[in-house]
């Protein structure tokens, strides 16, 4: 699938990541995990160099797609339809859930991230699903107040990895 999502700076091509793409991919989540880590921020933590790439590639498995535009990786996400770490609210069937969601820094600000989270909720209204839910590390304020701008309500905590998870949902119905 190749679609074209459209933001206030302009169209952006939205694709299915191939086997072939995927170290592409691993480029763009751990160009952000090492921001967030000069930050002070855990979120990513599992992309930081070092790891093994099949390791890494790991929660890729789902629907993982890359954006791009002039040739250049913007930005990545995976859409799963279920998330075994969070027992019966990861295995319910009612939510799309939404991993490794990342924008390089040199297109942030421009509202990519707000919109490709909406076109992952589209693609989840069509699945019929009624909620989209993600996890953020529990430590990282500055993401959660994102999220909640975004309508998402935090739901609860779970320690996964040695990480206290904050788990957010929003309502599609």
């Amino acid at each position: 699938m190749n679609t074209l999502l459209f933001t206030p700076d302009g169209a952006w091509t939205i694709s299915d990541v191939k086997a072939a793409q995927a170290p592409r991919v691993l480029a763009i989540l751990r160009e952000t995990a090492a921001w967030l880590q000069s930050k002070g921020l855990e979120q990513g933590q599992d992309f930081a160099e070092g790891v093994e790439d099949s390791e890494a590639m790991r929660p890729m498995e789902g629907s993982a797609f890359l954006v791009e535009r002039g040739g250049q990786d913007a930005a990545c996400v995976v859409l799963q339809w279920q998330d075994p770490f969070w027992d019966e609210a990861g295995k319910d069937g009612q939510a799309a859930w939404i991993h490794s969601l990342a924008v390089r820094r040199i297109f942030t600000g421009r509202g990519l991230g707000k919109h490709l989270l909406a076109f992952m909720e589209s693609l989840a209204r069509a699945r019929r699903k009624d909620y989209c839910r993600l996890e953020v590390v529990d430590t990282n304020t500055r993401l959660k107040a994102y999220f909640r701008k975004l309508e998402y309500r935090e739901l609860g905590t779970q320690l996964i990895n040695g990480k206290t998870m904050r788990l957010l949902e929003k309502n599609l119905r």
